[in-house]
């Protein structure tokens, strides 16, 4: 009867996945929902620039916190689904990958903003251990109600079951010498023994600075089985990467002082406004070093003196001196997952390009990109341009299905820096 039951229980959610608009990625539902954050929480004063990726012993924990602007708290609750490698939902139970029976959990953890501006309900909860690796997709849900989701975040767990050597390094292309990154490697898998058809039992990304819309799919240009190794040291430069620029960044933390890159900061009794400096395209000019958070951003009120208040949101002002013919200009960060959402767009006003967005107060990177309007694709190195010597970071993730297993596992993970500071 219990299996029964469970077996009702399953295709029951499998409906409500299937019925409603759930979208597999870092997406938020709600308009009143802002900043949500997963990390890994080490303990340190920047956790949250942590990825959320960790390995299958679970030392730290994975921390969400979101807002909800108002002054309302509602009843929110979580659940989490295990994907495959392509973030497809696959049919595991939640028994076969989570250690505590229960999935769907309320959350219990939050508190009014205290002193701000922009009244908010900070929501703040600690995500449960997985028992496998593999891709997962964190949901909150409003009420109960799977049909009422309020945002989706992606967070990875992997295993250490195969050895990666790699290598971050200028392009052997004679013309992409200048501007591109090559991810040179190798995947021994002696110790692994469901690798029968190397070709295809493992698949292999990377990405650069954490990015999902930045990824690389690859298939070994070897397999040495007298080895056990893949050879993924390519000639035509699959495994190449724009180098883009250091991000453009601006530092909200304090507001009654202004740092870097901000021009003046407007206060009354209702909102700030924090215009930044005019800025211009930057792929006609050389390349120059500033340290960044690699597109990320971390939340956080620094004031001292005077009464404590929780980091308010304030308004930001951006402006861009060019002119764009073919397409929409868009601000993109972390903060926006480097999607072109309506409220990040541009407006054109005859001399350049301004947008007045809210942002809670933080340090923030970010970089200007065109939308072609005729592609539909999004290009920022026309605005950024691009350089080989820019730092960025780059993961490699590899992934295979035992036999007999449902769910792609993460039986690699290798981390590394290209001109790292």
């Amino acid at each position: 009867m219990v299996k029964y039951l469970f077996v009702l229980f399953f295709i029951f959610s499998n409906y409500i996945f299937s019925t409603s608009t759930l979208i597999y990625d870092d997406y938020i539902y709600k308009s009143s929902i802002k900043t949500p954050l997963l990390y890994l929480q080490t303990g340190e004063a920047d956790a949250s620039l942590n990825p959320p990726i960790m390995p299958i012993n679970q030392k730290f924990p994975l921390q969400c916190e979101f807002d909800e602007i108002g002054q309302q708290s509602f009843s929110y609750y979580f659940k989490i689904i295990n994907c495959n490698s392509d973030w497809t939902a696959n049919d595991l139970f939640d028994s076969e990958f989570l250690k505590e029976f229960i999935n769907e959990q309320m959350i219990t953890q939050y508190n009014l903003s205290f002193n701000t501006r922009e009244k908010y309900v900070h929501y703040r909860f600690t995500l449960p251990q997985v028992k496998i690796s593999g891709n997962f997709l964190l949901l909150v849900y409003k009420n109960g109600d799977l049909e009422d989701l309020a945002f989706s975040k992606r967070f990875m767990i992997y295993e250490d079951k195969v050895s990666i050597d790699a290598e971050a390094k200028i392009s052997s292309g004679v013309s992409e010498r200048y501007t591109h990154q090559q991810i040179d490697f190798n995947i021994r898998y002696s110790s692994y023994p469901f690798i029968y058809n190397p070709l295809q039992d493992i698949k292999t990304y990377v990405r650069q600075n954490y990015r999902w819309d930045n990824i690389l799919d690859l298939k070994p240009l070897y397999v040495k089985e007298s080895e056990r190794l893949l050879d993924y040291n390519f000639f035509n430069l699959e495994n190449n990467f724009q180098g883009g620029k250091e991000f453009r960044f601006f530092d909200t933390r304090k507001i009654y002082s202004q740092s870097m890159n901000i021009e003046r900061i407007d206060m009354n009794v209702n909102e700030v406004n924090v215009h930044l400096m005019q800025e211009k395209e930057r792929n006609s000019q050389t390349y120059s070093f500033g340290f960044d958070a690699n597109g990320r951003f971390v939340i956080a009120n620094n004031e001292v003196g005077g009464s404590f208040q929780d980091p308010d949101y304030v308004w930001i002002n951006y402006y861009l001196k060019c002119e764009i013919q073919y397409g929409d200009v868009y601000v993109l960060g972390g903060m926006n997952n480097f999607k072109p959402e309506p409220e990040y767009k541009m407006n054109y006003d005859g001399n350049g390009y301004n947008l007045r967005v809210k942002q809670k107060m933080g340090y923030y990177n970010y970089i200007y990109g065109v939308l072609n309007l005729k592609t539909k694709k999004m290009d920022e190195h026309v605005l950024e341009g691009n350089s080989a010597q820019t730092e960025n970071v780059y993961e490699i993730l590899v992934y295979n299905r035992p036999p007999g297993s449902r769910s792609d596992l993460i039986i690699g993970y290798y981390y590394l820096k290209y001109n790292g500071q």
